[in-house]
């Protein structure tokens, strides 16, 4: 009988790391370098135990950690991120190490296999250091992707063959499939190198200028799992053959080596994946992503959005509205004055959010884009609901507070429903250019 399995799914072999891990676990004596089990005598017990019980003592802490959060996760942890990877890369720069372009996964691996599957479609191409992590190779089958090798030198890619490489998919026609370039960039697995920051630069400088000819961003995949995994103030460098080329008695390679995010004017090609299992404790699957930023971008500065429905002929009805963007879910407000609109998503709740107006929306380098979502109104309390988007609406637009001091002379326009907006794909024209084909991103609603 003919499978029902997706091709996907066809695709997708047994991850040779179960079959690694699970000897290791039938056999604990083992001394296991191949799948990454942490010490057993280094795991953090008493201080996990002292945490949870902290985060449990009391309801309000104990009920939030219990129940579901937001899609991006939780805004503590995303603004200790962002901080944490700031102080490593040393350097100030608000905008770029940013908790809204945090995003927190299930491991560092979620982050890999949720961009791969965001960005790359069957028959793609991604570029990868030759020998590389081989669960990412995984990713690529699964995926019916075409992986590229580059080689390694002692301090990470070689330059010379990654512009051969780009050059000869030039030749061929196929660098409009290429996505991505995936580097280790910390104690590389499985060789061990760290490339250097200056190699991550020049790598983002050769993707940049072989982007024309794709016709669309080549972005740097940084997996840096091992950063924080180091001996203190002692690093090693080691050759392709194993042999030890230099030791270096200050700071570690890890803490000298900044990451790719760091690069002047490449923030919007980097999507940097990290995670706190490896130094911490491998059962508790917690890792991150930094994301590119310029749809968020765009939902911050719009004083203006065009919001389209559907009415009851099927036909598309548009409303220019503020967008209000709290790094998960898009809001706007309406007067029970105004009600059709309200009406039309209770019925179908498919709706669109574009941003078209350069003048609504003053960034440089403007950009369009297109929010495909499901919306729901929020009409619990019309009165005073909608007032906590008032942190939100207040950023954007300060003089809303000299309008809400006059609510009570003008009622009715202060009773008011709220929009919620579940966005699921993104349409993007980084050139503002609606004639050419935009960057589509196929998005997930987490703990569905």
């Amino acid at each position: 009988m003919k499978t029902a399995l997706s091709a996907l799914a066809r695709r997708t072999a047994e991850p040779p790391i179960s079959w690694l891990m699970a000897t290791k676990l039938a056999h604990p004596k083992l001394i296991s370098l191949a799948a990454g089990f942490t010490d057993n005598p280094s795991l953090p017990v008493r201080e996990t135990r002292d945490s949870i019980n902290d985060l449990l003592r009391s309801p309000v802490t104990g009920q939030a950690t219990l129940q579901y959060g937001t899609t991006a996760g939780e805004l503590k942890l995303r603004e200790w991120t962002a901080a944490h990877l700031q102080k490593l890369d040393g350097i100030s720069a608000p905008k770029i190490y940013s908790a809204d372009r945090v995003l927190i996964t299930h491991g560092s691996q979620q982050m890999l296999y949720m961009t791969t599957e965001a960005l790359c479609d069957a028959g793609d191409i991604v570029i990868v250091e030759d020998p590389t992590y081989f669960v990412y190779l995984g990713i690529v089958q699964s995926h019916g992707l075409c992986a590229r090798g580059v080689r390694m030198t002692a301090d990470g890619l070689d330059l010379a063959h990654l512009e051969q490489v780009l050059e000869s998919l030039k030749r061929r026609g196929e660098l409009p499939r290429l996505k991505l370039l995936y580097l280790v960039t910390y104690y590389q697995n499985p060789t061990g190198i760290t490339t250097s920051y200056a190699k991550k630069v020049a790598a983002l400088k050769l993707l940049k200028k072989y982007e024309r000819a794709a016709g669309h961003p080549i972005y740097l995949l940084e997996d840096a799992a091992y950063r924080e995994l180091n001996f203190g103030n002692v690093a090693a460098v080691y050759d392709r053959r194993g042999g030890e080329q230099e030791v270096r008695r200050s700071q570690t390679a890890a803490t000298v080596e900044k990451t790719a995010l760091a690069a002047r004017g490449f923030a919007d090609r980097v999507i940097y994946a990290g995670t706190y299992s490896k130094p911490f404790a491998t059962g508790l699957r917690v890792g991150f992503g930094i994301l590119p930023e310029p749809v968020e971008a765009l939902l911050d500065a719009a004083l203006v959005s065009e919001l389209t429905v559907v009415d009851g002929t099927g036909r598309p009805v548009t409303y220019p509205l503020i967008p209000l963007y709290d790094g998960r879910r898009i809001y706007m407000t309406s007067a029970v004055l105004f009600s059709r609109k309200l009406r039309h998503i209770k019925a179908n709740p498919k709706v669109s959010v574009s941003l078209t107006d350069p003048v609504a929306i003053p960034v440089e380098p403007f950009a369009r884009a297109t929010i495909q979502g499901d919306a729901r109104i929020v009409e619990d309390d019309l009165h005073a609901g909608w007032e906590t988007l008032l942190p939100l609406w207040r950023a954007k637009e300060p003089v809303i507070d000299s309008f809400v001091k006059m609510r009570f002379g003008i009622p009715l326009f202060f009773e008011r429903s709220i929009i919620e907006i579940t966005p699921r794909r993104v349409l993007l024209w980084p050139g503002a250019d609606a004639a050419e084909e935009p960057q589509v991103f196929e998005l997930e609603e987490a703990g569905r």
